[in-house]
C-alpha cells in the first residue's frame, strides 16, 4: 500500500454569489486519509459537496457556508451485528471509484477550488 495524493481543480460560472461548478476525480481505489480545501476568493454563503460517486453511494462531506481553507480527514462509523454504531470505533472511507466535488452559491472563477486528496491506494 503506498500514499497517493491526487489533484483535483473545480471551475465555477454564472453570477457572483450564485456560481456553480463540480468536477471528477480519477478512479481512486484505496482508504481515503484526507481532504485539503484550498479555496479561490469565494463568499462565506459557499456550499461544497464531495461524494462517493461512479457507483453513486451518496455524500461523504457537506460544507454549508463555509469558505474557509481547511484539511478533513473522514471516516465512517463502525457497526456491530445487531446495527447499532459501535461508539469511538471507525473506520476509513473506501473508495472505488470517482470523487465528486460540487460547489455551490459561489463565485465565478476558473480555480474557485483547489482540492488535494490523500488516500491509501490499494
Amino acid at each position: 500500500m503506498e500514499i497517493a495524493v491526487e489533484r483535483l481543480i473545480v471551475a465555477t460560472e454564472g453570477e457572483d454569489g450564485e456560481a456553480v461548478g463540480s468536477a471528477l476525480t480519477s478512479a481512486l481505489h484505496g482508504e481515503l486519509i484526507d481532504i485539503h480545501f484550498a479555496f479561490t476568493g469565494q463568499p462565506a454563503t459557499l456550499d461544497t459537496v464531495v461524494s462517493l460517486a461512479n457507483p453513486d453511494l451518496g455524500a461523504i462531506l457537506t460544507l454549508s457556508n463555509d469558505n474557509s481553507n481547511g484539511r478533513y480527514a473522514l471516516h465512517q462509523d463502525v457497526h456491530d451485528d445487531a446495527g447499532s454504531v459501535i461508539a469511538d470505533l471507525y473506520a476509513p472511507v473506501p473508495l472505488n471509484g470517482n470523487l465528486l466535488f460540487e460547489l455551490d452559491d459561489a463565485d465565478a472563477h476558473a480555480s474557485a477550488l483547489v482540492a488535494t486528496i490523500r488516500y491509501r491506494r490499494y
